[in-house]
């Protein structure tokens, strides 16, 4: 028995040094300096480490490199729960996250988790108003333009999924459209509408009572677009399109120009994607977005927080435009248009913490360059002009 005993030492004793320890009890590691070291060990630790509260429950893991916090930590409660992460490189910490013990992430007092917070059967009415000033001169002759375009719809939130993607219904109520300039002027209010609408806005009536589905992430991304292809079927019936190639190739563009994915780049730019942590005042990021249809063109939005007042966040926004190169043509007919601009847009977004939305918004938008179209049968040597474009956007909920 005590042979068997003897051997049975010896093989533990065997298994616990030949075996490289890579996991340690945080408490039974020393500090130097500002190092962690195994006891009686002149190399700074490298390798795993964990704490248990007195019940055995876990209570933190990380690993050490060269003796230095390195990558991520986590931290629970006695009850199991997630309380927090730290992420760290060479000691340094470049992340951190906290959650409450009923799960909600945990946000210090003098900062703000910006994110969307919906429930089912929340619903929003929401309007946008574009006024626009073009100037452009085509063949020597200068063609200025004003146009005012605005347009009111619902957003109402038909599911809230299990990581909060909100499934959102956005339905059309209302349309405006003013246009005055050198080529005649141009007015419609679907709230008063003429008797006879004019043909340029014949698609945009259409749009009332009409809509489409929208999957938004917590933090502002747009996942997913359903249902534009089948409102522009509609908006092409109102627009009594010349039959053959000419109205196969205007059906085709529109299709191109306000289709799902146009629409998803539309509701991205409209959208902004919040930080993933939370953040105070003074504290800026950055989104960038690429809009490959209509004014093709990347924006880089520089936000930044300005203020907290009864539970509004007031945001600068700083933006720099310029021409998407990856983007495709657009084509009108037989035409091939490249837009090359650049420009700003400067503004001010406000936001109700409580659900993340948009409230209030003024943004200028500025920008000019050139027109170039691609040479084609009836204009073989192409042909080029300069443009410049001028906008308020506003955006509120009524």
């Amino acid at each position: 028995m005590k042979h068997t005993l003897l051997i049975i030492t010896a093989l533990l004793f065997f298994s616990s040094t030949a075996i490289p320890q890579t996991k340690m009890n945080i408490n039974n590691l020393v500090e130097y300096g500002d190092k962690k070291y195994k006891p009686n060990d002149d190399e700074p630790y490298t390798g795993r480490v964990f704490d248990l509260y007195e019940d055995g429950q876990k209570k933190l893991k990380g690993s050490y490199k060269n003796g230095l916090r390195n990558r991520k930590w986590t931290f629970w409660y006695e009850n199991g729960q997630k309380m927090g992460e730290k992420t760290y490189k060479n000691g340094i910490k470049i992340k951190e996250t906290w959650w409450e013990e009923d799960d909600r992430k945990y946000v210090p007092e003098n900062k703000v988790d910006l994110q969307y917070r919906f429930s089912k059967n929340d619903s929003f009415k929401q309007s946008i108003m574009i006024d626009q000033e073009i100037s452009q001169t085509i063949l020597d002759e200068r063609q200025d333009m004003i146009q005012k375009f605005g347009i009111g719809y619902n957003f109402i939130v038909t599911d809230v999924g299990r990581h909060g993607n909100a499934t959102i219904d956005l339905v059309y109520e209302s349309v405006l459209f003013n246009q005055y300039g050198t080529m005649g002027n141009i007015e419609y209010d679907s709230s008063n509408p003429p008797e006879s609408i004019p043909d340029v806005v014949k698609g945009f009536s259409a749009l009332i009572g009409m809509g489409f589905t929208m999957v938004l992430s917590p933090k502002g991304k747009v996942l997913d677009i359903k249902g534009a292809d089948k409102m522009l079927t509609e908006m092409l019936k109102s627009l009594d399109l010349p039959t053959g190639s000419v109205g196969e190739s205007i059906e085709k563009s529109m299709k191109d120009q306000f289709g799902d994915q146009a629409l998803k780049e539309m509701m991205q730019n409209m959208m902004p994607l919040y930080p993933e942590e939370p953040i105070g005042i003074g504290d800026s990021w950055i989104q960038k977005i690429d809009l490959s249809k209509g004014f093709a063109m990347n924006i880089i939005n520089n936000f930044n927080l300005k203020d907290i007042h009864d539970g509004i966040a007031i945001i600068d926004v700083h933006s720099t435009i310029s021409s998407n190169a990856n983007a495709p043509p657009m084509e009108i007919g037989p035409m091939k248009m490249h837009y090359l601009i650049s420009g700003t847009q400067e503004g001010t977004m406000k936001v109700l913490i409580e659900n993340g939305m948009i409230i209030d918004s003024n943004i200028n938008q500025d920008f000019s360059g050139q027109v170039e179209v691609e040479s084609f049968s009836q204009m073989p040597e192409g042909i080029s002009w300069p443009i410049t474009v001028r906008s308020h956007i506003r955006f509120f909920q009524q």
